[in-house]
């Protein structure tokens, strides 16, 4: 009975969506001291693995190793890392800016990348308001999106625009969901235009 709860309390979070399934499931298991058969658990197995490497493909990220730079850092609070964690392909490591605003952020790419999407995986302390601008040469640049009241994160927000070859990814934080926070933010990731 332990081994399995322990096993839903480690695969469940595989699932998108579904972190808050793990402990669930290992409480009414405990609870009711049902094991359910073989045949029920082998299955799950296999959809919990077809997740985790769907979730892998569709985190494809170009714009993953870009050398990023930043207006400002807080490394304080549990959790806050380097600018590197937003383009380190873990979806669990997060930059935050100083408790201040406006700031920015600035992605390098090594080389240009064919896209029309960007997607900003954001922490509970997300813009309230931000704009996004690429490039295609490193030093031109043209705004492609526009947010002005953005909720309270977590959440994802998905840019989209006219496909081009871009080699920067700038990111101008205007005004915070809360004055007390930062900017936080998971992962800034670039959607290769071959991608799903």
């Amino acid at each position: 009975m332990r081994s399995y709860v322990a096993y839903i309390a480690r695969v469940a979070p595989r699932f998108a969506g579904t972190l808050m399934l793990a402990p669930v499931l290992a409480i009414g298991c405990a609870a009711t001291g049902v094991r359910p058969p073989a045949e029920a658990i082998e299955p799950l197995e296999d959809e919990a693995q077809a997740a985790a490497e769907q979730t892998n493909v569709e985190f494809a990220n170009a714009a993953a190793g870009s050398r990023v730079t930043v207006s400002s850092t807080s490394l304080d609070a549990e959790g806050e890392s380097p600018p590197e964690a937003l383009v380190d392909g873990d979806p669990l490591t997060r930059w935050s800016s100083a408790y201040a605003e406006p700031q920015t952020v600035e992605l390098a790419l090594d080389r240009p990348v064919a896209s029309s999407r960007i997607v900003l995986h954001w922490e509970t302390a997300a813009a309230r308001e931000y704009r996004v601008e690429v490039s295609t040469d490193g030093e031109t640049w043209a705004t492609v999106h526009e947010m002005e009241d953005g909720a309270l994160g977590p959440r994802t927000d998905e840019v989209k625009f006219e496909v081009r070859e871009v080699r920067g990814i700038r990111l101008h934080l205007l005004r915070r969901v809360n004055p007390d926070w930062g900017f936080s933010l998971y992962q800034i990731q670039l959607i290769p235009e071959a991608a799903p």
